[in-house]
């Protein structure tokens, strides 16, 4: 309900050249993905403009509120990126409008997939844990979570991916140190190891989740939220889209 973001969004599409679209990996793992999809339908409209400018309309929405700190994993870097070259290009060609935005990346930004540890976690399935799981949910995917030949939990990205990844669930959730972890972890089994790390998940998630009951019992208070969040949005949305307006002379 903020069409400044669309809006905005196409103008940055008129000084965007293609060539920096089609350079990000994300764009082209996509496109290769529906090349060897081996479904000649979906080939005809999977790869198409909107998956191509989507990094476009991702500027926009850093760039529509002046952002200059943005929180992101790493491999949203390159997005950011892009992000201050349209509005380093707008500014140059237009007028001075648009900060120049640096990347937020705390540890842990970048959680792998339960199931293939070498994979960015993903919101669906099995391969991630969801904030509204249960608790019995979350005990069956890391239940289930992928390791590594051996037995020693021990943090070691390269060789130890999948272990690797638990160690660095476990550490941001408790902030305790990997180091300790695994000190603490020393001679016990992987079973034992999961099991633990779904008690800290599922106690990480409990406020979380009472919350999200209370608001579900009045959602009209969540009604009010969303419009008072909207209508903030919309006017510092309104006053950036107006100043770009005026530099275009449009």
């Amino acid at each position: 309900k903020v069409p400044q973001h669309t809006e905005l969004a196409w103008i940055f599409n008129t000084i965007t050249p293609v060539g920096w679209l089609d350079r990000l990996p994300n764009y082209r793992e996509k496109v290769e993905q529906v090349e060897h999809s081996g479904e000649e339908n979906s080939k005809s409209y999977q790869n198409n403009l909107a998956l191509l400018a989507y990094p476009v309309l991702m500027a926009a929405d850093i760039l529509l509120y002046k952002s200059t700190l943005v929180p992101v994993g790493e491999d949203q870097l390159l997005h950011l990126n892009l992000a201050n070259e349209v509005g380093a290009r707008f500014n140059h060609v237009f007028g001075e409008i648009f900060p120049n935005v640096k990347a937020h990346i705390t540890q842990g930004a970048r959680i792998m997939s339960l199931q293939d540890p070498t994979k960015k976690m993903s919101k669906t399935g099995d391969s991630g844990i969801a904030l509204t799981d249960s608790s019995d949910d979350i005990l069956r995917k890391l239940k289930s979570a992928t390791t590594d030949s051996g037995k020693e939990i021990k943090f070691d990205e390269k060789e130890k991916p999948g272990i690797s990844n638990l160690l660095t669930i476990y550490s941001l959730l408790t902030n305790k140190g990997v180091k300790e972890i695994e000190k603490e972890y020393g001679g016990k089994s992987y079973v034992d190891f999961k099991s633990n790390l779904a008690e800290v998940v599922i106690e990480f998630l409990k406020p979380f989740q009472s919350r999200r009951k209370e608001f579900e019992k009045d959602m009209s208070q969540v009604e009010k939220i969303l419009t008072s969040s909207e209508e903030k949005a919309r006017a510092i949305a309104d006053k950036t889209l107006s100043e770009v307006k005026e530099k275009m002379g449009i």
